[in-house]
C-alpha cells in the first residue's frame, strides 16, 4: 500500500526563532524561548535552558492517526509529557512506569507500554492509534500493542498544560496521519525518516577487525589438522543493522556456519564459528564480505589465511 500524505509535518530545521512551522497543514508550534541546534538538527526540551512553554492551537485528532518522530532523551525525570492537551497525553516517561513510554486519557487512567528509551541515543519511535488499540513501533519494530485508544494531542509539546511534566529531550522530524499506518508503511516511514543509525563492529577471538580489507594469518597447519575461531558481529548503533554475510574459498577447506542474512538490534552481537581443515598444499585464502546498512562502513571484507600440507607421501 502507497504512504499516505502527512496531515502535520514538522522538520525542526528552522534552527532559531520562535516558532516551528507545519510544513505541510501550516499549524505553528510557538516557542517561548529559542532552544534549536545550530545545525538545524531539532528542537531541544529542556526547562534547564529556559525553554517551558510549546503551543499550538491544533485540536486532539481523533482515531485512527499515525504520529512519527525522531527522539533523543536527554535525562531522567519523575513524569514527563511528550504530546498533551486538556484531555489526553502521550508521556515520554509514565510516573508509574519508571520511565517507560506511555498514555494518559485524563479521568480514565495512566497506562504505560513495556519500553524505556535509551538516554542520550537517537531512537526513533512511531505511535499507531486506533479505537480501542494503541500500537508502539520502535525503530521500525512492533513493540507492543495497548488495548487503549486516545485522540492524538497535539497542543503542548514536551509538557502538560504548560506548566508540568518537562520533557529533557531532542526531538526531529515529527509527523502525523489522520489513518493508522499497517507494519510495512511504519518500516518503510522509519527507513525514510529515522536518525538512528546502526553502526557494524566486528572481531575474530575478541581482536577488533575496525577495517575494510585486513586480513589474519593463521600459519601453517599439517595436513588434517583443523582450527577454528569465532567471529563476532556486532551492533554499536542506535539504529537497526541489517547485514549479509558471504564467504569465499574456492578449495573447500574452510567453514562459515551462518546465516546469509539477518538483522541485529541496536546493541546486539551474534557469534558465527569459522573453521578451516587442511587438505592440500598452498596458501589458501579465505575471504569474509558483510554487506550492511550501517552508512560508514557498507561493505567490510576481513580474510583468514592458512598455509596447508599436503598428505605425506
Amino acid at each position: 500500500m502507497a504512504m499516505p500524505n502527512a496531515k502535520h509535518e514538522w522538520k525542526f530545521d528552522e534552527a532559531g526563532g520562535k516558532v516551528a512551522q507545519d510544513a505541510v497543514g501550516g499549524a505553528q508550534f510557538a516557542i517561548d524561548n529559542e532552544t534549536w541546534f545550530a545545525d538545524g538538527r531539532g528542537l531541544r526540551l529542556h526547562p534547564d535552558n529556559g525553554i517551558r512553554h510549546v503551543e499550538s492551537n491544533l485540536p486532539d485528532l481523533a482515531a485512527p492517526w499515525t504520529l512519527s518522530l525522531s527522539l533523543m532523551r536527554q535525562a531522567d525525570t519523575g513524569s514527563s509529557c511528550l504530546l498533551g492537551s486538556e484531555h489526553f497525553a502521550l508521556k515520554l516517561e509514565q510516573f508509574e512506569g519508571q520511565h517507560n513510554l506511555g498514555l494518559t486519557a485524563y479521568g480514565v487512567g495512566d497506562f504505560h507500554f513495556d519500553y524505556v528509551t535509551t538516554l542520550h541515543a537517537w531512537v526513533h519511535l512511531v505511535w499507531v492509534g486506533e479505537t480501542d488499540t494503541t500500537r508502539l513501533y520502535v525503530n521500525g519494530q512492533l513493540q507492543q500493542s495497548l488495548p487503549i485508544g486516545i485522540d492524538l494531542p497535539l497542543r503542548w509539546l514536551g509538557n502538560s498544560g504548560g506548566w508540568t511534566d518537562f520533557a529533557a529531550a531532542q526531538i526531529d522530524q515529527m509527523c502525523v496521519f489522520d489513518v493508522a499506518l499497517d507494519a510495512a508503511q511504519v518500516a518503510e516511514l522509519t527507513q525514510l525518516r529515522s536518525l538512528a543509525q546502526p553502526a557494524l563492529a566486528l572481531s575474530l577471538d575478541g581482536r577488533s577487525v575496525g577495517r575494510s580489507g585486513a586480513s589474519t594469518n593463521w600459519g601453517t597447519m599439517a595436513h588434517g589438522k583443523a582450527k577454528s575461531c569465532q567471529l563476532l558481529l556486532a551492533n554499536n548503533g542506535s539504529g537497526p543493522l541489517v547485514y549479509s554475510l558471504k564467504g569465499q574459498d574456492d578449495t573447500g577447506q574452510f567453514q562459515l556456519a551462518t546465516t546469509d542474512n539477518g538483522t541485529l538490534a541496536a546493541g546486539a552481537s551474534i557469534g558465527i564459528p569459522v573453521g578451516f581443515t587442511s587438505q592440500q598444499e598452498g596458501r589458501i585464502g579465505f575471504a569474509v564480505t558483510i554487506h550492511s546498512n550501517d552508512p560508514a562502513l557498507p561493505d567490510l571484507t576481513h580474510t583468514i589465511y592458512a598455509n596447508g600440507k599436503g598428505p605425506r607421501t
